[in-house]
This record gives C-alpha cells, structure tokens and sequence, in this order.
C-alpha cells in the first residue's frame, strides 16, 4: 500500500509538472509570435526597410544607439546579453525578472527592427526562460519539490522551438546548452512537453506555411542517407577533438563561460 501510494504521489506530481511546462510553452510561444511580429513585421518591414538608402546604411547604428540609451536609462544599466542570461540563471539561481526582460526586449527590438546583423534566438530564448522563471516563483509553494530550474529550461526550450520552429531542437538545446559536457536529463520530459507547446502556440499565431516554396520531390536513397551518417559522425568527431585542443576539462558539469 505504502508503494502504490508513492506511485499515485509521483504520477500526480509528474501530470502537474507537464500540465504546467505545457502553458508555459503555448505562452512563450504566443509572446515570440508577438515578438518576431513586431520586430519583422512592423519596425523594419513597415518602417526602416521603406527609408531611403541613404538612411538605411544608418540606421543599423541608430538602432544600436537607442538599445543602449534604453538599457542604460530605463533600463538601470541593464546589459545587452540575452541567452548568457538563461546560462548564468540555470548555474547561479539567480531569478529573471519581468522588468528586466521588458527592457531588454525593447533594446531587442531596437536593434533587431533597424537591420541589425543578429538574430532573433537569443531574445526568445531569453523571453522563454524568464516567463519560465517568474511561474516557478509564482508557483513555488506547488512546485516546491520540483528542480528549481524546471520551468526555466521549458521556458527556454519553448522559446528556441518556436523561433526556429523546431520542437525537439529546442528541447535538446535547453537541456545540453548550460553544460561543456552533460544534459539536464532529468528536464527531458518537461522540456519536450514545452517545446511542442511553444510551437504550437505561435503556428497558432503565424501559422505554418513554408519560408520558401518548394516544388517537385528530390531523389532520395540509401547512399544520401548513409552519406549523411558519415557527415554527422564526422562532425561530431571533430567538435569532440576541438573541445579537447582548447583545454577542455572532464568533468560532467562544467559551466559554460562567456
């Protein structure tokens, strides 16, 4: 009795585990619809990319220029970085706040709608794990028993789905991006959970028409695919050498730095 009363407690908690990492996910993935909207559609679709060229050379600086008046006045003195944030919270335990998330975005946004030359997975990221952050403190008394970064990482995981529109890429990143050498395997379930509900949530906003229209059906055969085997061997092999030639340490959970 005492062991089926345990498993009842564990399947319980674990339902309420993915039941919240999966709003989570529907809501970062709704917030980087909004987003990649704004940013694409609106600033630079509809505002920058109409300017003379002239002005457009310029503006990528203006941009930049603005970011950094916003972070430093508004902003307290907030910094540019957005998914070192995610890395530094998951190691420190340091909370992410929504005040500083609504400053950054504003820089982001600055930045990124004026041409700036970078992309909109750091933001998202960063958008997903803070939204993550601030249930799990709001939720604390219910989560209590729970890793402290669960909803962190399915808040990251979510962000980097929705933006790169790719649920299982987002869920490995999050888990294996604050390690050298190591996954948050215990987050697996929850991460995946958030990542296909992050997607979900902004195809339910953008839909999920093609970037590029593709016609006809390209050969495929085995020799493609043992082809891509190798190449995939290979690469890994070689990212294993690397991390070794640049001092690489062997334990499992060594923080990522800057």
């Amino acid at each position: 009795m005492d062991r089926r009363a345990r498993l009842a407690t564990l399947l319980a908690r674990s339902r309420e585990q993915v039941l919240v990492a999966a709003a989570v996910g529907f809501v970062t993935g709704l917030a980087v619809a909004g987003f990649e909207r704004l940013t694409v559609n609106v600033v630079f679709e509809r505002g920058v990319a109409h300017l003379p060229l002239g002005l457009l050379a310029f503006a990528p600086g203006v941009g930049l220029a603005v970011a950094a008046l916003w972070l430093r006045g508004p902003g307290r003195g907030l910094g540019a970085s957005t998914a070192d944030e995610y890395i530094q919270a998951f190691h420190d335990g340091r909370p992410l706040r929504f005040r500083d998330l609504m400053n950054r975005l504003v820089a982001a946004v600055a930045t990124l709608g004026s041409g700036g030359a970078m992309g909109l997975e750091g933001p998202s990221i960063y958008l997903g794990a803070t939204l993550g952050s601030v249930v799990q403190r709001r939720l604390g008394a219910r989560l209590r028993t729970v890793d402290a970064n669960l909803l962190l990482v399915v808040g990251a995981a979510a962000g980097i789905a929705a933006i790169f529109k790719a649920p299982a890429t987002g869920a490995i990143f999050a888990i294996e991006v604050p390690y050298q050498d190591d996954l948050a395997r215990r987050m697996l379930l929850p991460a995946l959970v958030g990542a296909a509900s992050g997607y979900l949530g902004l195809a339910a906003v953008n839909g999920t028409a093609p970037l590029f229209a593709v016609h006809g059906a390209p050969p495929f055969s085995f020799v493609d695919l043992a082809g891509a085997a190798g190449l995939g061997v290979a690469a890994a092999l070689a990212a294993r050498s690397r991390g070794c030639c640049c001092g690489r340490s062997g334990s499992r959970r060594t923080r990522i730095r800057r």
